[in-house]
């Protein structure tokens, strides 16, 4: 091919490469301005656009998969309560929540 003429597979291949390099800088929040604005003339690109969303719906996943479990915030009021009971009931209190002896 001449060099007036490149090959169209190999700039689409580029452009997507520079892409994800900007689409990976911006999820890691390692991006300047400069780059945020040729990022935003990149997603003109219905192709750019698919990889941000492959890109994206990847961070998310890795994020869940590698994030500590996040533990529930307890509830003010009641929240201490799974510290002192079992889940599975009440602790049984002889005479008030104790089954009544089977007759022989």
């Amino acid at each position: 091919m001449s060099p007036d003429n490149p090959n169209p597979t190999e700039n689409s291949q580029q452009l997507l490469d520079e892409a994800e390099a900007l689409i990976w800088g911006l999820l890691d929040e390692n991006i300047d301005a400069a780059s945020t604005q040729r990022l935003e003339k990149l997603l003109a690109n219905s192709e750019v656009r698919q990889r941000y969303v492959q890109c994206v719906e990847l961070h998310s996943d890795l994020q869940e998969l590698f994030n500590e479990p996040q533990q529930k915030p307890k509830s003010p009021v009641l929240g201490s309560l799974s510290d002192f009971f079992p889940p599975t009931g009440f602790p049984a209190q002889p005479g008030i929540n104790t089954p009544p002896p089977l007759a022989e």
